[in-house]
């Protein structure tokens, strides 16, 4: 399957554009598999070192980095609702935990306190 071009938010340029569709084709296979590079170039119908070569250029980085962002951006929708569905468990641990969890990556996480011992001698001299 041949993925089209990403167009960049921050400038009117397109990421991937000079990519061709084996290249994308190779972004996708590395973004949506466990497989090295080598195993991607093989499922990709490309040779092993056009495939490295490819790795290597820096306008595949950033069509990769896309992809991945992109990638994270859909399964965020689903990781959210896995830890809302969790404030439902049967276990109090279970539903402790996700609400614990939601409320930190809400920006709602408790201060962390820290004990500081001090061992010596101190002075304070305050002057009127």
């Amino acid at each position: 399957m041949s993925l089209p071009a990403l167009t960049d938010s921050t400038s009117s340029s397109v990421i991937g554009a000079d990519l061709t569709p084996k290249q994308r084709a190779l972004a996708e296979h590395l973004v949506s598999s466990n497989d090295t590079v080598a195993d991607a170039a093989e499922a990709t119908g490309i040779s092993r070192g056009y495939a490295y070569k490819t790795v290597a250029r820096e306008d595949f980085a950033r069509y990769l980095h896309a992809r991945v962002s992109e990638t994270f951006g859909v399964a965020s929708g689903r990781a959210l609702h896995t830890l809302l569905s969790l404030l439902e468990a049967d276990s109090e641990g279970v539903r402790l935990r996700a609400a614990a969890d939601i409320l930190d990556r809400a920006g709602h996480k408790p201060v962390e306190k820290k004990a500081v011992a001090l061992r010596g001698h101190v002075t304070v001299d305050i002057a009127w």
